[in-house]
């Protein structure tokens, strides 16, 4: 839509913002008349919330929304074992780790398939854990450690 205006371009800034512009009215016009399906993947509730906070969007809502939950254990295990090829013992060890989290489920079967061992597995989720509770300060000695105790 907006392009790089230099000596060279023969369209001056105010026309390519009127393009834009242009694409953008086209767009809620074929939203409005229910051409387009829009899909939101979000891993926190609060995406919706805000949608539904905004009026004048969520009347334009043709469907319902539909909400994907995490995978329960079973789902999870059937998920590892059927789709990723991995046996039982090990399925189960790798929801231990992380849950029924979709995202995550794929990620440690993916780094299990490319024979990482089950401990080097653990140790990057739990670093990765530690670094998330670090940038929140959570830690021990830490800005939000006790309001984060709660």
């Amino acid at each position: 839509m907006f392009s790089i205006t230099n000596d060279k371009d023969k369209n001056p800034k105010w026309k390519n913002a009127l393009e834009a512009f242009k694409h953008a009215s086209e767009a809620k016009i074929n939203a409005d008349h229910k051409k387009y399906i829009t899909v939101f993947i979000s891993s926190e509730n609060s995406l919706l919330k805000r949608m539904e906070s905004h009026s004048s969007a969520w009347s334009r809502i043709y469907k319902l929304v539909i909400e994907i939950d995490d995978f329960n254990e079973e789902e999870s295990i059937n998920y590892l074992i059927k789709k990723c090829k991995i046996k039982k013992e090990e399925a189960k060890k790798l929801y231990d780790l992380v849950g029924g989290y979709i995202l995550d489920l794929k990620i440690v079967a993916d780094e299990f398939l490319n024979k990482q061992k089950f401990k080097d597995i653990k140790q990057q989720i739990l670093m990765n854990a530690e670094r998330k509770f670090e940038m929140a300060k959570l830690l021990q000695n830490q800005a939000y450690h006790e309001a984060g105790k709660i």
